[in-house]
């Protein structure tokens, strides 16, 4: 779906890409399950003190704004399932369809969710860690600068601590998800091939694939 280029120009980002991916979220790691959908910041904050084995609904909460006073909505909220060695882990992701590149206006956009939150002290808690990923297929030469900084991970563009701002490329995920993969095939002896994907593809998620991809 993603660099298919009979495909990829015609991936809507919302209505497709989006709607798979909340039902896929393993594709960001098996550690993961979906906590927000599609929600803004206040739900993330709900969602996050509900996590921590807190009432939101006893508490008096301020609305949770960008620097410009706006509410952001988000589209992926993923939290650990359970807590880790360093405490819990929580991933916002801020999708692009494929045919928009990682530019500056993206990587403002995702930056500004991760300042509302490392701004906000209905957020602070020491032992939760925060990642913000905005992913599409290609970057623009900038970003691809930015996020290539020396001492730090690939695709890393700024480090606050406790909140992370990262600018990744399906390439990448894939990667990551193709090494997992690896080990998988070896225990289990399982070799999945792409026309084995393209029909998982269109038996579970019908609707949401592009045409092109529902006729193969």
């Amino acid at each position: 779906m993603v660099f298919d280029p009979e495909v990829s120009d015609k991936v809507k980002e919302r209505a497709e890409l989006h709607r798979i991916l909340e039902r896929e979220q393993w594709v960001f790691g098996e550690r993961y399950h979906l906590m927000v959908s599609d929600q803004s910041l206040n739900s993330v904050l709900r969602r996050h003190l509900e996590v921590l084995g807190l009432d939101p609904t006893a508490m008096d909460l301020e609305p949770v704004v960008r620097e410009d006073g706006t509410i952001g909505i988000i589209d992926l909220m993923l939290g650990q399932a359970s807590r880790g060695s360093r405490g819990r882990e929580n991933l916002v992701i801020e999708l692009k369809a494929p045919k928009v590149d990682i530019g500056q206006k993206e990587v403002g956009q995702i930056k500004s969710y991760a300042e509302a939150v490392a701004n906000d002290p209905q957020f602070a808690d020491a032992d939760v860690h925060w990642d913000f990923w905005v992913i599409s297929t290609e970057m623009t030469p900038v970003v691809r600068r930015d996020a290539s900084q020396p001492n730090e991970p690939p695709g890393r563009i700024a480090n606050g601590g406790n909140v992370r701002v990262w600018a990744r490329t399906w390439a990448e995920i894939i990667e990551d998800c193709e090494t997992r993969l690896h080990y998988y095939r070896e225990c289990l002896q399982h070799d999945p091939a792409a026309k084995h994907a393209s029909e998982y593809l269109q038996r579970v998620h019908g609707e949401r694939i592009p045409k092109p991809l529902r006729q193969r």
